[in-house]
């Protein structure tokens, strides 16, 4: 995918200093950015997760992303398939993701996000088939998966986590 020059911005938040930020690609061709070119949030919770094509975390020189049909990662130009993937099972409808952030309290501030920062950004899905669960999450900029797998019938969890080279 090629993406615009003005999606690479690194003022991709007009609010708060942000680095990386989540693309949506629908079915249709459709790109709904986390923040557009005018500095307009679209909210998670209003991707239509039934169109989601592909979801991608964005960044000044990377593209890191899931395709929704099969579940597969693909991170640096390299495929990473995790148990229960490509079972043509909906991955998108049960997209996860989140941001890892801190805040501090300061009593005077040298500038104005002074005491607050994001530290990591994180996609993934997961699905249930059957007496299994499974749950993968990819994290930037650790680059590291960390995959857990659900025995639903005995509540048993299997938990690892797998470093990109």
């Amino acid at each position: 995918m090629v993406w615009s020059e003005s999606m690479l911005k690194p003022s991709f938040s007009p609010y708060y200093p942000q680095d990386v930020i989540w693309v949506a690609k629908l079915s249709d061709g459709t790109l709904l950015r986390e923040w557009d070119e005018n500095g307009k949030e679209t909210l998670f919770k209003q991707i239509p997760l039934s169109q989601l094509k592909e979801f991608h975390l964005l960044g000044e020189d990377f593209d890191y992303w899931l395709d929704c049909q099969t579940g597969v990662f693909v991170v640096d130009g390299r495929q990473y398939v995790f148990p229960l993937a490509g079972l043509g099972l909906s991955y998108g409808e049960q997209l996860i993701h989140y941001k890892d952030a801190f805040t501090e309290f300061r009593r005077v501030k040298s500038h104005p996000y002074d005491g607050f920062g994001i530290t990591g950004y994180n996609m993934g899905w997961k699905v249930t088939l059957g007496k299994f669960a499974c749950q993968v999450i990819f994290s930037v900029p650790q680059k590291v998966f960390t995959c857990r797998l659900t025995l639903l019938e005995f509540d048993k969890v299997v938990e690892w986590k797998v470093k990109v080279p």
